[in-house]
């Protein structure tokens, strides 16, 4: 084989590179500093050598389907880094801040309550009999049972719904018993959607019943029975949700006794037990109640006593036996025996599992605690709640805030006062966190219930300084406030940060999977504590919709 051995080949004309028309096959290494004319032919280089840019007409109308599956690292969905302000976890609905930063969403409560709003559900005069009230979780409506003053004072019930605003629209009155009417009860049957109203038949001075039956807030009674002929006052009612039966009480003619009767709500008609006797001593014509306490299964009676009995105040524990509607008793307690005691009044905290007994003693609002064990019940140290002069007392339990709701009426002025208090069940103690005046009028009588499903206290009370006209007001026990506005809400934490660490948020467009308890298909809004509900709070900050009970796609 020949070899050329030469330092540089240019043509003839010495003017440029020479051709080869036949080609040539080069062994090695070939140096150029530019390349020109079709490559069609080149093979197996490297892509990390090839540089430059690929004309537009280069690539096909329509690129090659392939599969994905194995790319890592590419994230599409919306999202901002952020600095956090605070701890933050997975899923935590996060808002920014004025700096910058990037914190969890709050809610701090303040143990101030918030005034509502004021609705009138007797444009006419209402009766000096007590008024109460009871919630429909039903209908989410609130019912006030009350006498009708420019009607003889026929017994009337009314049902309202609370918006979330605190505003009430009622529907129209019902009369439940066509006659004069005084000492009203009522109470509502969960398990037959019922309500069961009671109090005294003043003509005849019975006690009497009825039951009514709610369609949005339109309230239809059956006919009205009667429990006792016995010369009645003081008429109330509970529901026991165990027993699955209601039960009255009321004081009696025949030496002044306690009586009691359960019944089986069917319909609008109560199958009644036979008659029991909870205090055989004369007890005095003042306010008493009956409370069903869940947590025992038992119901207790409060009352007071007249002057053999020392005027004290006693409680005694109830027992329903549905076979038969038969009532037993435990060993009464003594709720207060140092000072005379006028009315009682009680209520049942469930997160205490304690039963809060309000009453009047030396003038004056009082409280205690009791404990129910088996059939009888103990007492934790009594506290002055409200030390003004006060009559007129109700009571209603928050269970969205856990607060015992009293209620009184202030002596000199007749203003109605609300005193919110905890409960603090290992000592059986109760202190009073807020007292608030109610309305700037008078009041001759009062009382209440509470909405769970707005979170409003709702105040039943005849205006003095506006004709005795019936009116409801709502109230909410604490003001609460948050961090969050309706505008600084940002999205969800994607995993959980420390103080100071970069976060990346979740925003609009992106799908969160850290959530519990959604509603699929529903559309949630961010709440004052940063948790989410299907139901709008103050500010109004929507969240997005739920896919799944775990995952929520941001809006």
């Amino acid at each position: 084989m020949s070899k050329l051995q030469v330092d540089e080949i240019v043509n003839k004309e010495d003017t440029g590179s020479v051709t080869l028309p036949k080609g040539a096959v080069v062994t090695g290494v070939t140096t150029s500093t530019s390349f020109s004319g079709s490559a069609s032919g080149l093979t197996a280089i490297p892509a990390g050598n090839l540089t430059g840019t690929i004309p537009d007409a280069r690539f096909p109308a329509t690129l090659p389907a392939v599969s994905g599956a194995n790319l890592t690292g590419i994230d599409v969905a919306p999202s901002f880094s952020g600095i956090a302000s605070g701890s933050l976890s997975n899923g935590q609905t996060v808002i920014i801040t004025h700096d910058g930063k990037v914190t969890g969403i709050t809610r701090t409560d303040l143990p101030t309550p918030q005034e509502g709003q004021i609705a009138t559900f007797e444009a006419g005069a209402t009766g000096g009999a007590a008024m109460q009230g009871v919630y429909d979780p039903d209908t989410g409506r609130v019912i006030v049972v009350y006498c009708d003053a420019d009607a003889s004072n026929h017994g009337k019930a009314a049902a309202g719904l609370v918006a979330a605003d605190g505003s009430i629209t009622f529907g129209s009155e019902a009369t439940w018993h066509g006659g004069a009417t005084e000492n009203v009860g009522v109470a509502y049957d969960t398990a037959n959607d019922r309500i069961v109203v009671c109090g005294r038949d003043n003509g005849a001075a019975n006690a009497v019943y009825n039951v009514g039956s709610l369609v949005g807030s339109t309230i239809t009674f059956g006919s009205y029975g009667t429990l006792s002929t016995d010369g009645c006052r003081e008429v109330k009612v509970a529901y026991d949700t165990n027993a699955d039966r209601v039960l009255f009480i009321y004081k009696v003619n025949t030496g002044d006794a306690g009586k009691c009767r359960a019944g089986e709500v069917s319909g609008l008609t109560v199958s009644l037990g036979a008659e029991a006797t909870f205090e055989s001593g004369a007890i005095l014509a003042n306010l008493n109640s009956v409370t069903y306490y869940a947590a025992a299964q038992k119901n207790v009676i409060t009352y007071t006593m007249a002057s053999g009995g020392g005027y004290d105040g006693r409680a005694n524990v109830a027992t329903i036996d549905p076979s038969d509607n038969s009532v037993t008793f435990g060993t009464h307690g003594t709720v207060h025996s140092a000072t005379n005691v006028s009315d009682c009044d009680s209520v049942y905290d469930p997160d205490s599992e304690r039963i809060v007994i309000q009453f009047i003693a030396d003038s004056v609002i009082n409280a205690i605690v009791g404990q129910v064990t088996g059939t009888n019940i103990t007492f934790g140290s009594k506290i002055v709640a409200y030390s003004t002069s006060s009559y007129n007392i109700a009571s209603t339990y928050d269970t969205t805030n856990d607060k015992v709701v009293l209620m009184c009426r202030k002596a000199s002025d007749g203003r109605a006062q609300m005193l919110v208090g905890n409960v603090n069940n290992s000592d059986n103690s109760i202190s009073i966190a807020s007292t608030t005046q109610i309305h700037s009028g008078s009041a001759t009588r009062i009382g209440g219930t509470f909405d769970s499903n707005t979170g409003h206290v709702v105040f039943f009370f005849n205006d003095g300084d506006d004709g005795q006209k019936g009116k409801a007001k709502t109230y909410k026990t604490i003001t609460a406030t948050t961090n969050m506005t309706d505008g600084n809400f940002l999205g969800f934490s994607n995993a959980a940060y420390t103080n100071g660490q970069t976060a990346k948020i979740q925003i609009v467009g992106a799908i969160d999977d850290a959530q519990t308890g959604l509603t699929t298909g529903a559309k949630h809004y961010v709440q004052k504590n940063g948790s989410l509900a299907t139901t709008a709070d103050s500010p109004n900050v929507e969240a997005g919709t739920a896919l799944s009970a775990t995952q929520i796609l941001i809006r």
